[in-house]
């Protein structure tokens, strides 16, 4: 499956906090992907897991954009656990 989003709000990010509600309407559906391309100016800016990206050492555009949406690691390890993807 691919997925083409402008901000993260696209594919069921807002800010929530997946740790504090369980509202079945509302998802942090970034979590579940496999890799992730984030694309600036029509370049190819960075390519990774999700948590690769969240981790870079470096910073990453993918993190910038978690960070604004307020999703923490802890939260992207609890969703993918909970969906058996990690």
């Amino acid at each position: 499956m691919i997925c083409i989003a402008h901000r993260l709000n696209t594919i069921g990010m807002n800010r929530y906090s997946y740790s504090t509600s369980q509202s079945a309407d509302v998802g942090i559906k970034i979590a579940y992907y496999d890799r992730i391309l984030v694309l600036d100016g029509g370049m190819v800016a960075e390519y990774d897991t999700v948590l690769g990206l969240f981790d870079k050492p470096s910073g990453s555009v993918f993190r910038s954009l978690c960070d604004e949406a307020g999703l923490t690691r802890g939260d992207i390890m609890r969703i993918r656990k909970d969906a058996g993807r990690d």
